[in-house]
């Protein structure tokens, strides 16, 4: 990969999963979900994100007081869960998974995103695994508003 000006977007002509399971043989990733109450959606989300064998070195659902069985879908899709004791919300769930996580790279996905594919965490390391001078990526995606205001005649 050449070298880009910092931010720029990653397209899916430059991404490899060949070379990225080849990469992150070298490398330690921990894949982070901070999860309440997504009993429903979690396991396809895990399903997912273990699809590529030996990729994600560990993988956390940092469970935030839920009252249904995300949890239990969680451990039964292979991850390991930790529970937030204490106060509640995203930020806190985050930092427990920090707190928990021992690999060199940490990924962060939303337990409730129902389009996650088998490809999301590879594209999201491939630059962090390419670049030493990338710290940071952002995934992008379209996701389509039902309560936002339509022009007139749409």
């Amino acid at each position: 990969m050449s070298h880009h000006d910092v931010p720029w977007t990653f397209t899916s002509e430059e991404f490899d999963l060949r070379r990225v399971l080849e990469m992150a043989s070298s490398t330690s990733i921990t894949v982070i979900i901070p999860a309440k109450n997504e009993a429903a959606t979690i396991g396809a989300v895990l399903d997912a994100v273990t699809h590529h064998e030996g990729l994600v070195d560990e993988l956390l659902v940092v469970n935030d007081h839920s009252n249904d069985d995300t949890a239990t879908v969680a451990n039964h899709h292979g991850a390991k869960v930790i529970n937030v004791d204490g106060p509640s919300g995203k930020g806190e769930a985050m930092t427990a998974g920090l707190e928990a996580a021992s690999s060199e790279l940490v990924v962060f996905l939303d337990a409730d995103v129902l389009n996650t594919t088998t490809d999301f965490v590879p594209r999201l390391v491939q630059p962090l695994l390419e670049q030493v001078d990338v710290q940071l990526v952002k995934g992008y995606y379209e996701r389509r508003c039902t309560t936002c205001p339509r022009a007139a005649g749409g």
